[in-house]
Order: C-alpha cells, then structure tokens, then sequence
C-alpha cells in the first residue's frame, strides 16, 4: 500500500465511468491520427482509475 494513501479516504469508480472511460479508449485507438490533448486527458482518466478516484467520466460527440 501506499503509505501517503489516508486510511479514511475509500472512493471507487462507478461502474458507468468505467464503460465510458473503455468506450473513450476503444475510439481514440481507431482513430488514425492521435491528439496530444486526448492522450493527456486518457492519461489523467487512467491515473484517476487506477488511484481509485471517483470519476464521472462525460462525453460528448464534436
């Protein structure tokens, strides 16, 4: 574990962010040409994930 992780803090990703954050990952693997600006933010997702953060995770077609 990590020792600057607090003991109280207990935060899960819900279940929807999880689908959206695949479904958002899954479209930019199509894409042929990749933005800077949506790996940083895929990157900020998974950090997010992975720390247990709760995230709630919008999309919106351009």
């Amino acid at each position: 574990m990590n020792g600057r992780r607090k003991a109280s803090v207990h935060t899960t990703v819900s279940p929807l962010a999880e689908r959206q954050l695949e479904s958002l990952v899954d479209s930019h693997n199509s894409f042929s040409s990749k933005s800077d600006a949506v790996d940083k933010a895929i990157g900020m997702l998974y950090y997010a994930v992975n720390h247990n953060v709760l995230v709630q995770v919008c999309l919106f077609d351009p």
